[in-house]
């Protein structure tokens, strides 16, 4: 008898089920399986400022707190961490394009910084405004609306302290020329180790985190907590307070929305932190709704 008709003529196994891999490829093809699995873009944000804050007018409070969320949520283009630190080192903290940044916390200036690799030649590392352990992570990791320039040493310094008024000094940044104010570590009046950026940079930090809160309250990113930010709160609205908006400010905000696509309310409309009404109920509450 011949063995190969038998083989033919045996009854085929049963089809073996395709893992998830093989399907994917099996869709290859199919444009709406392709439409469904590719990510969606967020929506191009309006150019003119008037036109992103209209559904803002006329609102107070948690309501505004919630527009706010949903302006900056909607228009935010992630991007990937070593994208947006390239960026942030190139563009963002660069704008004259003459490849000289300022470190965050000491106030010197670093030459020949073209990008991610250079910066980090010099000693300059990426500082997370609202730390990482804090909630810092996944989209809001590579948020450049609370990303710096620091060095190293100086980064460590801050590690993941809140911001806050230093009372009794344990470590202060090495003085440098021409910059006359320092950054410190030490205690507050409640005795709670705190770190104090230098003078001319609070009112920018403290608008760094009222962002933050505002994009991220109710996204609520890995390990997210607003310990630090609650015990900054009183400090941070003073220091909003005393160390108005300024054009360089400005200046960063543009920049930053032409490569992430939102921007930061409280630079555009420093008057937003006192309509939202920022307190320990609203930020325990983290309310997006009235």
């Amino acid at each position: 008898m011949d063995l190969s008709i038998r083989t033919i003529a045996a009854p085929l196994a049963p089809a073996t089920p395709l893992a998830p891999s093989h399907l994917a490829r099996a869709t290859v093809d199919d444009p709406a399986a392709i439409a469904a699995a590719k990510p969606k873009e967020p929506p191009k944000a309006p150019s003119d400022p008037k036109e992103y804050y209209a559904p803002a007018q006329a609102k107070e409070g948690a309501a505004l707190l919630g527009v706010l969320h949903d302006l900056s949520e909607q228009y935010h283009q992630e991007r990937s961490y070593t994208n947006a630190r390239s960026m942030m080192f190139k563009f963002v903290e660069d704008l004259d394009n003459d490849d000289v940044v300022t470190d965050l916390y000491s106030g010197e200036t670093v030459s020949g910084v073209g990008g991610l690799r250079t910066a980090t030649k010099k000693g300059l590392t990426t500082e997370h405004v609202w730390p990482q352990s804090e909630g810092a992570t996944e989209a809001a990791k590579s948020d450049m609306h609370h990303l710096r320039p620091a060095f190293q040493s100086l980064n460590t310094h801050r590690s993941n302290l809140p911001y806050g008024v230093v009372k009794d000094p344990v470590w202060a940044s090495p003085p440098v020329k021409g910059v006359d104010e320092l950054s410190m570590v030490g205690t507050d009046e409640t005795g709670t180790k705190v770190f104090t950026p230098r003078a001319s940079m609070r009112g920018d930090l403290a608008r760094d985190q009222f962002y933050f809160f505002t994009r991220y309250h109710g996204d609520k990113p890995g390990g997210y907590s607003t310990g630090n930010f609650l015990h900054s709160l009183k400090t941070l609205l003073q220091w909003h307070a005393d160390d108005p908006v300024s054009d360089a400010e400005r200046a960063r905000n543009e920049a930053i929305a032409r490569v992430q696509g939102n921007r930061t309310p409280y630079v555009d409309h420093p008057e937003f932190v006192d309509k939202v009404g920022f307190s320990e109920r609203l930020v325990k509450g983290r309310k997006v709704d009235a």
